[in-house]
């Protein structure tokens, strides 16, 4: 959930007023990173998600305070998954 200030972000954690491919690109690339299975896929979803947020940033899209809100959540994923799926022994 963001942070009160940032209320503005809809439920994907996007501002409103992207295109509605940007929105089902960034759903679908949480969703992969929170359902990978393997650290290969993990690198890989945080990669994908990490060139998104910075390509968003690059067409300034999104303010710098959304940006590092991005970053953060999908470092906590990650983080999140690969000590998951080390704790399991894969």
């Amino acid at each position: 959930m963001p942070p009160a200030d940032l209320d503005f972000l809809d439920t994907s954690d996007l501002p409103h007023g992207l295109s509605e491919q940007a929105y089902a690109t960034w759903r679908v690339a949480l969703r992969d990173l929170y359902s990978s299975q393997t650290e290969v896929q993990v690198e890989y979803g945080y990669q994908f998600c990490r060139g998104f947020i910075q390509a968003l940033q690059d067409m300034q899209a999104i303010e710098p305070d959304v940006y590092l809100f991005l970053e953060a959540q999908v470092h906590g994923v990650w983080i999140e998954r690969i000590s998951a799926l080390k704790a399991r022994g894969h």
